[in-house]
């Protein structure tokens, strides 16, 4: 049962919230790291011309 795998229910809605921002942060962290990538390799161009 739930109890014992050492959780209980208030723990499996907290699981459940954060799943649900895990989901919603994601979309948000891969524009952020595409947004990174694009700055370094800017950054790298500007570097090389140095």
């Amino acid at each position: 049962t739930i109890i014992e795998c050492g959780c209980d229910i208030n723990m499996m809605i907290d699981l459940a919230k954060v799943a649900d921002l895990v989901s919603h942060c994601s979309a948000f962290l891969e524009c952020c790291m595409e947004n990174i990538k694009t700055k370094k390799s800017i950054i790298w161009a500007v570097l090389l011309q140095l």
